[in-house]
C-alpha cells in the first residue's frame, strides 16, 4: 500500500470531512450542528496535544482526562471564537516548550531498528491543525508547534516495549463507573478515536474515513445513558475498525445475541449456507448432518449477518462466516425453534439450549479429525501435521518420522503455537525475507516504520527433504504468521480458503467502565507489498468444503492436499 493512500488532500470546505453535514435526523440526535462541531474540533485537538504536549510526558502530574472532562462542558455551547479561544488558553495553561520540524523530520528519517533502515509511512493526515478558517489564527498557528514539539519518548499515555517497540497503551479504567455521565462517554470516544487514529496501522483499509466515524458517533455518545446502551455504543464503535484482532471484555452480549446456546448439533458454512455438520443427542429428531439452518429462534440467516456486522469487528468476508457460525445458536428463547432444509424439505423443530453462564461442552469432532500432533497417513507416504496440538518442541521428532515421506500436510485450520521456526530450521538453509514487518513510534504519532523480517535461523537443524509441502488454511486459521513463515518452506502451495486476516501483534485498550479490547498494533505485508491483514494468507489453491461433502463424512481440503502429493 502506498502512501499516498493516507496522505489525501483535502480542501477546506472538507475539514474534518464531515462539519458540513446535516443531523439526518432530529429527533435522534440530541445536538445541534454547533455543538457536535465544537465536540469534532475538541476530540482533534485533545488527542494531537495529549501525545505530543511536553506536559502530558512520564511523571507528570498533569491529567489529560481531567482537563478532556473539564473541557467538554465549556466547549460543547460555546461560540466558534469562543471555543477556540479556551482550546487555546488550555494550550497556554500547560506551558512553555520548544518545537522543531527540523528535528521531527531527521527522526523519522533516520529511524533504524536493530541493524536495518526503515521506511515510513503516514497513517495520520493533519492537515486539519493550520486550518484558520476553522481553528481561527493563534489556534491553528499553536498545533503545528504541539505536533513537532521536542519532548522525551516516556509519554504518560504510551509505553514503548524493548525489543520490537511495540506500543502499549496506559489509561485509566474508571472501573467504579456504574452509569457514565455524558462527559466520561465522551471521554471513552475520544479516547478511542485518537488511538485508531494515531496508532491503527491499517487505518487505509476501512470503508469508511475515520473522521466520519467520529462525527457520526457524538451524538451516538451522548444518547448512550445507562451502562448496557453506552456497552453497546462502545461495541458498534470498535467495530468500525474492522479488526480481525480485536477482542473485547465487559461488553454484555446477552441482549444481542441471547443467553441460551444449542448444544445438540454443529455447523460449518458450504456454499454460502450454514450447514449441520455434526449432530448429537438428538433422539427422535429429523436433522442430520448435511441439512441446511434456516433460521434460528426466528432470525434468519440474514437477520444473524446484520448484527454480527453491527456489533463485532469484521476484517473480510470469511471472518464474517465464522463469527456467523459461532453465534447463530445462541437465542434469548430457551426452547428456540429451528428451521432447516432437510433433502428439500423445510422442517420446523423444537431444539433445548443451555444457558451461556452454565458453559455447555461441545463434544462434536471433525468428520477427519487427528488428536496427535502429527502421525503417518495414506499407508505411510505422507506426515500429517496437525497445528492445533503440535509443540515447536517436537520438531526434530517429527521431522525424523517424516524424513522418507513424499510429502507433509501441516494443517493449520485453528490455533498454532509458534511453529515459525519449523520452516526456519528445516526445509531450508537460506535466509529469506517472508514479511514486511511495520510498527509505530511514541516520538512520531502516526507514522509507521518499516523493515523486513527473515528466517534468520534457517538452516539451524536442516536435512534436504525432497517430498511435497501443503499447507491447508481456511476461515478458523487463527495464527496467520505462521503461515506467512512456513510460505517459505521451497515449493510448499497453500490451499483453502480466505483466513481471517488477524495477523497483527495486539495491545489492550482500556475504556471508562474497565471496558477493555484489543486492537492491532503493527502491519504485517508480504515482501512484494501485498497486504496480509484484512486480505487474509495468501492462497495458492482454493479449496471450500462442499454440502456434498460433509453430508458424504469427507474433508475435502485434506483430500485435495492428498492428491497433490501423491499425483
Amino acid at each position: 500500500m502506498k502512501t499516498i493512500h493516507f496522505l489525501v488532500i483535502f480542501s477546506i470546505s472538507l475539514f474534518f470531512c464531515s462539519c458540513s453535514k446535516e443531523p439526518d435526523d432530529k429527533v435522534k440526535n440530541p445536538l445541534d450542528i454547533n455543538e457536535r462541531e465544537n465536540l469534532e474540533v475538541l476530540c482533534k485537538v485533545w488527542g494531537l496535544v495529549k501525545y505530543h504536549h511536553p506536559a502530558f510526558m512520564k511523571d507528570s502530574s498533569r491529567d489529560a482526562d481531567a482537563d478532556l472532562l473539564d473541557l467538554i462542558p465549556k466547549i460543547m455551547e460555546a461560540n466558534v471564537q469562543t471555543r477556540n479561544q479556551i482550546l487555546f488558553n488550555w494550550i497556554k495553561e500547560l506551558g512553555l516548550y520548544d518545537s522543531s520540524k527540523g528535528g521531527f523530520d531527521q527522526y523519522v528519517r533516520s529511524k533504524r531498528i536493530g541493524s536495518q533502515t526503515t521506511k515510513q509511512e503516514a497513517i495520520v493526515d493533519l492537515f486539519w491543525m493550520e486550518n484558520e478558517e476553522i481553528l481561527g489564527t493563534k489556534l491553528a498557528a499553536e498545533l503545528p508547534k504541539i505536533r513537532y514539539a521536542i519532548r522525551s519518548n516516556r509519554n504518560k499515555y504510551l509505553e514503548q516495549e524493548i525489543g520490537f517497540s511495540f506500543i502499549n497503551f496506559l489509561e485509566k479504567g474508571y472501573a467504579d463507573l456504574t452509569d457514565p455521565s455524558t462527559e466520561y462517554r465522551l471521554l471513552a470516544l475520544f479516547r478511542y478515536w485518537n488511538i485508531i487514529e494515531y496508532f491503527y496501522p491499517v487505518k487505509y483499509h476501512l470503508p469508511r474515513h475515520w473522521d466520519d466515524i467520529l462525527y457520526e458517533y457524538i451524538p451516538v455518545f451522548v444518547q448512550a445513558t445507562g451502562m448496557l446502551k453506552y456497552r453497546l455504543a462502545v461495541a458498534r464503535m470498535i467495530a468500525e475498525t474492522c479488526d480481525a484482532m480485536c477482542n473485547y471484555n465487559n461488553i454484555d452480549w446477552v441482549p444481542i445475541f441471547g443467553n441460551h446456546f444449542i448444544y445438540s448439533f454443529t455447523t460449518t458454512f458450504a456454499e454460502e449456507r450454514l450447514i449441520v455438520n455434526n449432530a448429537f443427542f438428538l433422539s427422535g429428531s429429523q436433522l442430520k448432518v448435511g441439512d441446511e439452518i434456516v433460521s434460528i429462534g426466528g432470525c434468519s440467516l440474514e437477520d444473524i449477518k446484520s448484527k454480527i456486522s453491527e456489533y463485532c469487528s469484521i476484517s473480510n468476508h470469511a471472518e464474517l462466516l465464522r463469527l456467523v457460525n459461532y453465534w447463530a445458536r445462541y437465542t434469548n428463547d430457551p426452547t428456540p425453534l429451528v428451521q432447516f432444509l432437510s433433502d428439500g424439505k423445510l422442517i420446523t423443530q423444537v431444539f433445548p439450549t443451555k444457558q451461556i453462564r452454565e458453559e455447555p461442552s461441545q463434544t462434536a469432532v471433525s468428520a477427519k479429525a487427528f488428536p496427535v500432533s502429527y502421525t503417518l497417513v495414506e499407508e505411510g507416504d505422507i506426515g500429517y501435521m496437525n497445528t492445533n496440538y503440535f509443540q515447536p518442541e517436537q520438531s526434530s521428532e517429527m521431522m525424523n518420522t517424516f524424513k522418507d515421506t513424499k510429502g507433509i500436510i501441516i494443517d493449520n485450520r485453528g490455533y498454532s503455537s509458534l511453529i515459525q521456526n519449523l520452516a526456519y530450521g528445516y526445509f531450508t538453509n537460506i535466509n529469506q525475507v517472508f514479511c514486511e514487518f511495520g510498527i509505530g513510534d511514541i516520538m512520531t504519532p502516526g507514522i509507521f516504520y518499516l523493515y523486513n523480517r527473515s528466517n534468520t535461523l534457517a538452516g539451524i537443524n536442516y536435512g534436504t527433504y525432497s517430498g511435497k509441502v501443503v499447507i491447508i488454511v481456511n476461515e478458523n486459521t487463527r495464527t496467520e504468521w505462521n503461515t506467512m513463515a512456513l510460505q517459505t518452506i521451497p515449493g510448499s502451495i497453500t490451499i483453502g480458503s480466505q483466513t481471517p486476516g488477524a495477523i497483527a501483534s495486539t495491545a489492550t485498550v482500556i475504556l471508562p467502565g474497565n471496558i477493555s479490547t484489543t486492537m492491532s498494533i503493527s502491519l504485517n505485508r508480504y515482501p512484494n507489498g501485498d497486504d496480509a491483514q484484512f486480505n487474509g494468507i495468501r492462497i495458492d489453491i482454493e479449496v471450500k468444503p462442499t454440502i456434498a461433502g460433509i453430508k458424504a463424512g469427507r474433508d475435502e481440503l485434506y483430500e485435495k492436499a492428498v492428491e497433490l502429493i501423491l499425483r
